[in-house]
């Protein structure tokens, strides 16, 4: 499976880009302190954009789950 995401460092928003159609996967992020900040579900996607809900600039961890795998990315956002 390859992902893709960038920008990285990023203001506010990332895309996540899949070399193939995902029929259904859950990202998490989640701060430095492990507290999950953000979730959303997405269903027959390739690319997906991100827009952060934190206001504060720092590292955060992506965190992707599908049936088949679980991906994990730091995250760097510079406000």
């Amino acid at each position: 499976m390859g992902i893709t995401v960038y920008p990285n460092p990023s203001s506010d928003l990332i895309w996540i880009k899949f070399n193939q159609v995902i029929d259904h996967a859950s990202i998490e992020i989640y701060d430095i302190s492990g507290r999950r900040i953000q979730t959303q579900e997405i269903l027959n996607q390739s690319t997906i954009p991100i827009k952060f809900a934190s206001s504060f600039s720092g590292t955060y961890f992506l965190h992707i789950i599908t049936k088949d795998f679980v991906w994990n990315e730091p995250i760097i956002i510079n406000q």
